[in-house]
């Protein structure tokens, strides 16, 4: 088992969209995707930026949850 901590690093499912560096990600039940106002944000788009066009794997790092502004 994992214990998740806020900073670590993590290959996670991503739901199709297109991601920037630094965006920030909600749990969508099946996917973490980008948060939107309101929403609850768990970590933030690792990467370098890329669109995915079907769900897939992507670099994130674990955020000190908050209501995304």
């Amino acid at each position: 088992a994992y214990r998740i901590e806020v900073e670590q690093e993590y290959r996670a499912v991503l739901a199709a969209a297109t991601y920037a560096h630094g965006d920030a990600l909600t749990w969508n039940g099946t996917a973490f995707a980008a948060a939107t106002t309101g929403t609850k944000v768990l970590a933030y788009y690792d990467g370098a930026g890329e669109v995915l066009a079907s769900a897939g794997l992507a670099d994130i790092v674990i955020a000190n949850a908050h209501i995304a502004a």
